[in-house]
């Protein structure tokens, strides 16, 4: 399976469990820094070790230091470390933790979300038995159009 078909940094993978959605950042991540300047952030109490380049989608953990929770960032610049929504923020080290990696997220927290036009939407681990209705159906509603919405076949899922 090819990570490639999982879509780009705008788009949205959607993940059941926090295992998956940490394996699918650290696989699109180490895809798309290849080659680039990187930035390694150190283990949070939300995420594992991360490593950022320029380009690279991030999603604010907490409101603080003008960052807001669940807003989705691109990192512009490595140092100092600034990330850009609307406005740009410029982070300290330890200010970074309030940011994880956001190629992927959870079905719970994409409640929040509410895409772009253009944005694919990609749903991970529908075969989970804690991926209901009501996930789907969220998700599906998080996509501008129907030819947004993906579903990543069930071997990707497996392999994490």
């Amino acid at each position: 399976f090819r990570a490639s078909s999982l879509g780009g940094p705008q788009d949205y993978r959607v993940c059941v469990t926090n295992r998956c959605r940490h394996a699918v950042n650290r696989c699109m991540q180490h895809r798309f820094s290849v080659g680039k300047e990187t930035l390694v952030l150190a283990e949070n109490d939300k995420c594992p070790e991360r490593t950022l380049t320029i380009g690279s989608p991030v999603i604010a953990n907490r409101t603080e230091n003008g960052l807001y929770n669940g807003c989705r960032y691109v990192v512009k610049n490595l140092e100092p470390l600034v990330i850009a929504s609307e406005e740009e923020v410029q982070l300290t080290l330890t200010q970074a933790r309030a940011i994880d990696l956001a190629w992927a997220t959870t079905y719970w927290k994409m409640q929040a979300f509410t895409c772009p036009k253009g944005a694919k939407v990609i749903l991970l681990q529908t075969q989970h038995p804690h991926c209901c209705k009501r996930c789907l159906l969220v998700c599906m509603s998080r996509s501008q159009a129907l030819e947004d919405l993906q579903f990543a076949p069930p071997k990707w899922s497996d392999l994490i």
